[in-house]
């Protein structure tokens, strides 16, 4: 049974068609504000400049809270260089949720009903179809492409009035170039902090584009109106975390020189969050020559690490040469016979083991101008190699024995941490990253042998539903295993559950 008939479908699209048409867009000068009637209207916040609160002229029938919906919505507009369909969708679920306000006295689920059925008409292709599911809507495509062309014209219209009247050109024209996404309160602040600078701001734009950018994105607006505030000896002194942001003049000349976006990129980099440590900007700096694409930049926001060690301020060359070499070696993996990923980092990053045990000494003090991408790579598998070995020495397990033969395949239960490092070395796979899991009773490991074939079985222990999964059989350096043996390992975790086995790790505390 349908939720709404013919008639009301027909009514509602009225209704939008009208509040479509009645809509108007005023902006009142006196008091920068700007009315979207009948929907909405954004009025000045207090006395703030460029600051404006939203008011919504409708009440949401559902929990969506109508001044959010429409924020979303003036942010995504703003955003976009171009009208998009998304901001036509926004802008009909405004529409369409002021039109469900109108009605007083319709159940919730009726006006959910109305909603779904229109948008279907307007967004879905197959919709103006007739089926046995839904009822036959006397709306032409015509209407339907009208309403569209309508919304489209409509918020291109609410676009140049709102960055032309409402907003300063200058600084919006700054805060897009300078921020990825629109936002109209962020932007609010962006132009009141700027506000006392313009002339100083414009001037540097005038000399050079990435002068402004400098203060736009650094926000410190110190010594903005000297006229050296450029000069080498300025620049070199000035500090960032209490660090010194540069480390040498080539520094600065390199960075000066980058177009723009890649400027604003590598600072926005810099200033990050992300990248919230003394002397990191001098390592980013170095970096310069290797960060030519946005993927470079998106790579190295990545692996340079927020590190808890104090260490950048020693070995910003080292960090400068490993960073580049692990730059290089992700943006060429296809020549190294390596699965390239963060692990790397782990290593750059890590301390270096005497032994079986860590040491405060850090791994970046290996690291020196002849180092290779090859021998890093060489370098940083021995050390997770010994790193394993340490996870597995301070994560015990003591499984009884156990042995099963089923359809001529032997299953050897991995009783303990010897085992299972032996276990990794004979048959050169990843099996010791499983050792948490195992000392949780939550993974099980099983050396197995069939005729000719040797493998390592690992299943999963679903502790909920006292259940065994089969996750993996591998042969030597992680061999596909043959397809009768993979089926008995099938079958045999399903024995285990099915006889209710377990195997209890004694060194657990109870």
């Amino acid at each position: 049974m349908n939720e709404c008939n013919t008639q009301e479908i027909q009514q509602f699209f009225q209704l939008f068609q009208n509040t479509l048409k009645d809509i108007q867009i005023h902006h009142n000068k006196t008091i920068a504000s700007l009315h979207f009637g009948p929907i909405f209207a954004l009025q000045p916040q207090g006395n703030e400049q460029h600051s404006w609160q939203i008011c919504a002229f409708y009440q949401s029938i559902s929990a969506t809270n109508p001044l959010t919906e429409i924020e979303y919505f003036l942010n995504r507009l703003l955003s976009a260089r171009h009208i998009m369909q998304q901001n036509i969708h926004d802008l009909f679920a405004l529409i369409a949720h002021y039109c469900q306000a109108q009605y007083k006295d319709q159940p919730q689920k009726k006006l959910f009903a109305l909603y779904r059925q229109v948008y279907s008409y307007f967004f879905d292709a197959t919709a103006l179809s007739p089926s046995p599911k839904q009822p036959v809507v006397a709306i032409e495509q015509t209407q339907i492409e009208s309403c569209k062309q309508q919304l489209q014209t409509l918020a291109a219209q609410l676009k140049v009035m709102i960055l032309d009247k409402l907003l300063d050109p200058t600084t919006a024209t700054w805060f897009q170039h300078v921020e990825s996404h629109f936002n109209l309160q962020a932007y609010g602040h962006f132009n009141h902090n700027l506000s006392p600078h313009l002339d100083h701001l414009k001037r540097w734009e005038q000399e050079n584009p990435n002068r402004l950018y400098w203060f736009l994105l650094r926000q410190d607006f110190n010594h903005v109106d000297d006229p050296s505030y450029f000069s080498y000896a300025h620049l070199i002194q000035l500090c960032y975390l209490n660090a010194p942001l540069f480390r040498h003049k080539g520094q600065i000349k390199q960075l000066f020189a980058q177009p723009s976006e890649q400027f604003i990129a590598i600072l926005k980099l810099v200033f990050s969050p992300h990248t919230k440590k003394a002397y990191a900007s001098q390592i980013i700096f170095n970096l310069i020559p290797h960060l030519d694409t946005p993927e470079q930049l998106l790579n190295l926001s990545v692996i340079l690490l927020n590190s808890d060690e104090p260490l950048y301020e020693q070995y910003v060359a080292q960090y400068s040469h490993a960073l580049a070499l692990n730059l290089y070696i992700l943006n060429n993996s296809h020549r190294f016979f390596h699965e390239v990923d963060l692990s790397l980092n782990d290593f750059i990053y890590g301390k270096q083991i005497q032994g079986t045990k860590y040491t405060q000494l850090p791994n970046i003090a290996l690291i020196h101008p002849a180092t290779t991408a090859q021998s890093l790579i060489r370098h940083s598998a021995i050390w997770h190699k010994k790193s394993q070995h340490i996870h597995v020495s301070n994560t015990p397990f003591d499984f009884k024995a156990s042995t099963f033969v089923l359809h001529e395949c032997t299953f050897e239960l991995i009783c303990n941490s010897k085992e299972l490092m032996a276990e990794a070395a004979e048959m050169e796979h990843c099996i010791l990253s499983f050792v948490q899991a195992i000392h949780d009773e939550k993974y099980y490991c099983f050396r197995v042998r069939w005729h000719d074939f040797r493998g390592t079985l690992g299943l999963r222990y679903n502790k909920e539903y006292f259940k065994y999964e089969f996750h993996q059989l591998t042969g030597k350096s992680n061999a596909l295993a043959p397809e009768y043996v993979i089926r008995v390992a099938q079958a045999f975790s399903q024995y285990l559950t099915v006889e209710d086995i377990y195997f209890d790790n004694s060194l657990i505390a109870a």
